[in-house]
Order: structure tokens, then C-alpha cells, then sequence
């Protein structure tokens, strides 16, 4: 099962009790789906996310359930320093994303961030029915198996970049 929790700007904020709501719906699919399948089955949780405290924490609360990717510096994929009227993307950045983002995708059921077209991308890709689940950080969702949205749900919903103004 992926889990996919957008930090965003605030990806260096140690108050990862604000994303408990996704860890809730991951473990609330995980219960019906142990209900429906053996005893014996066991489900195992990939977690991307921007911020390295969230998935320090998450590691330590859920050990060996949670495989997420904790050795390297996390940057954004599209992380950049800006040069005068050129940004220099990070390689290494952008190419880890894009191995999350497929392995994300390879997931039996995904828990995305509702605000993140990244998670939803990859959920999208893994083109499966009944296996996506929208959750928005601090409000409480209901991950009953039957309240997967749908893949066109998914098409048509707007996430991705949040556009900033400034004060010019």
C-alpha cells in the first residue's frame, strides 16, 4: 500500500501530528483487507513524503510495516536555485522522485494527498479500480474500501502546483 503525505514548504516542521489522518486511512484499508483476505497476509506500507521528520517518525512508529527512504537528503523534484533567469534543477533530486513515483505506482492501494498531483500521478498510473483514497492533511477521512474514488475522479481533479504571490 503506498501512503503518499505532501509537507510541502514545511517539509523541515517536526509536527507530523497534523498528517496522523493518513497513517488512520492506511491502517483502516490495512484492517479490511486483513478481514478479507488470510490470517497469514501481510501488508506492507511505502511512504513518500518531502519531509525526513515525517518519515523518521513514521519508521519508528510502524518499523519493519513501512519501507521509506531514509539516508538521503530529501529535496523536492523540482528543487532549484535560481541564477539570475535560470534554475538549476537537481539531478539526483529529480531522479529519486521519479523512482518513488514509480514504485508509488506499482502499489495495490494508494492514500494521496487530495492538494498533490505528484501522489496522484502515481496513483493514476497504477490504474487500478477501488484503489485510491484521497485524504487532505488535518481533516479526518473515511477509508472504508468502498470509498476509493474513482479513476476519472482522479482525471479530473485539480492538484499540483499551489501558486504564490508576492508583494511586488
Amino acid at each position: 500500500m503506498g501512503d503518499h503525505v505532501l509537507h510541502g514548504d514545511d517539509s523541515n516542521d517536526p509536527d507530523i501530528g497534523r498528517y496522523k489522518n493518513f497513517f488512520n486511512c492506511a491502517k483502516q484499508i490495512e484492517n479490511a483487507l486483513l478481514e478479507k483476505e488470510e490470517a497469514s497476509a501481510k501488508v506492507v506500507w511505502l511512504l513518500i513524503s518531502d519531509s525526513h521528520a515525517l518519515r523518521q517518525h513514521a519508521s519508528e512508529t510502524y518499523g519493519a510495516k513501512l519501507i521509506t527512504r531514509l539516508n538521503r537528503k530529501l529535496e523536492h523534484s523540482f528543487g532549484h536555485q535560481y541564477t539570475n533567469t535560470k534554475a538549476h534543477a537537481s539531478i539526483e533530486g529529480f531522479l529519486e522522485a521519479v523512482g518513488e513515483h514509480w514504485l508509488f505506482g506499482l502499489t495495490d492501494k494508494q492514500v494521496v494527498d487530495k492538494d498533490s498531483g505528484y501522489g496522484q500521478s502515481a496513483a493514476y498510473r497504477s490504474f487500478r479500480k477501488g484503489s485510491i483514497f484521497f485524504v487532505t492533511s488535518g481533516v479526518q477521512a473515511s477509508c472504508k474500501i468502498e470509498d476509493a474514488v474513482t479513476i476519472k475522479t482522479v482525471g479530473y481533479t485539480r492538484a499540483g502546483v499551489k501558486l504564490r504571490h508576492s508583494k511586488h
